[in-house]
């Protein structure tokens, strides 16, 4: 059974996304969910209990495991700090961007998608169906990781959902898709449903949005969030320019 922490901001939208991921994936319902409250240095005590009081409510109605954490997080690294003992983080966009500030600066959100010790999956609001997944491949380990880590949490609930396995690659780039058809292999031997889509294009993020536009109510699975080659250092992480949109669900794993 997976234990999965669920951080939720003032309109606990997640809680909905959890009860998506739920209903989709049939066998997360024995698992055990932990919600991680956000707040503000200006809330007060009394704010609090009564956010506590509403979360407790819901808890209350629903049929899964779930329970609130006692810490009441307003900085990253509250959150990066707990990850080493859960299974997988859920965000809905709401609680992720609540780590931008009015400038827009991004540096607290990365830092939790880089520091994180486990996957992060991160939904919109407004998400209800899961009908596609799109396995996003680069040629290296850490996108087969990603993988690995998303099929050893729901392989057997997505036996038969529509899977896609996309590379983004240039002219000069054909050589790192060399073990794709060892990939193709250990993915089939996962789910049934396995098709294989190449895009040739300069901007990966770009290509890998499109794709998912097309294929509606799909999920993304993405490895490393920042490359580490020598050749990557002057792209922008797709998976950060994806998120910025805010309204494509995502999960995001890394070694």
């Amino acid at each position: 059974m997976a234990r999965i922490l669920v951080v939720i901001n003032d309109d606990f939208a997640a809680l909905n996304g959890l009860s998506v991921i739920v209903d989709r994936l049939d066998g997360v319902k024995d698992s055990y969910f932990d919600i991680l409250l956000l707040s503000s240095p200006s809330q007060t005590e009394e704010l609090r209990t009564k956010r506590r009081k509403e979360v407790s409510a819901i808890i209350d109605e629903s049929p899964l495991n779930i329970r609130i954490k006692p810490l009441m997080v307003n900085k990253a690294s509250d959150v990066v700090d707990v990850t080493s003992f859960y299974d997988m983080i859920l965000f809905d966009y709401n609680a992720a961007f609540s780590f931008i500030d009015d400038k827009g600066d991004t540096a607290n959100l990365l830092y939790i998608l880089k520091g994180s010790r486990c996957p992060v999956m991160i939904l919109p609001e407004d998400y209800s169906e899961l009908k596609h997944l799109i396995f996003t491949y680069d040629g290296k380990d850490t996108s087969v990781f990603a993988i690995k880590m998303f099929t050893l949490l729901f392989g057997d609930q997505c036996k038969d959902t529509e899977i896609t396995i996309l590379s983004v690659v240039q002219e000069d780039e054909d050589e790192l898709f060399y073990y794709e058809r060892h990939l193709m292999d250990f993915v089939r031997s996962k789910y049934k449903n396995v098709g294989l889509k190449h895009v040739y294009g300069e901007e990966a993020s770009s290509e890998i949005y499109k794709v998912a536009q097309i294929m509606t109510d799909s999920l993304i699975v993405m490895g490393a969030y920042d490359r580490q080659l020598e050749s990557y250092k002057e792209r922008p992480s797709a998976a950060r320019q994806i998120i910025l949109k805010q309204n494509t669900p995502l999960f995001i794993a890394h070694h």
